[in-house]
């Protein structure tokens, strides 16, 4: 979960979650689905955003249940057929 936090942040440039005060930004991360990179205007391959909203699932049996789990949905990818541009932006 706290990998698909960074990985949400580094791509689209803002948390996840965001509160007013420490309760509420906890009860987000609890509670409140966490937004598509897609749906706030992000500019990623359909597979990479999915990967992301897979790591940030509020159950844990519903994200990935290992690093080479994620690591083989991330190979998977291909960045230069998905999206011209969008590996450009990651190097």
């Amino acid at each position: 979960y706290s990998l698909g936090c960074v990985m949400f942040e580094c791509l689209s440039g803002r948390p996840p979650f965001e509160g007013n005060t420490p309760l509420e930004f906890l009860s987000k991360h609890a509670q409140v689905p966490a937004p598509g990179l897609l749906e706030i205007g992000v500019e990623c391959p359909e597979a990479v955003a999915d990967i992301v909203a897979h790591c940030l699932e509020k159950k844990p049996q519903d994200r990935f249940q290992s690093m080479n789990e994620l690591g083989e949905a991330l190979a998977s990818v291909d960045l230069c057929a998905e999206q011209s541009g969008f590996r450009e932006q990651l190097f």
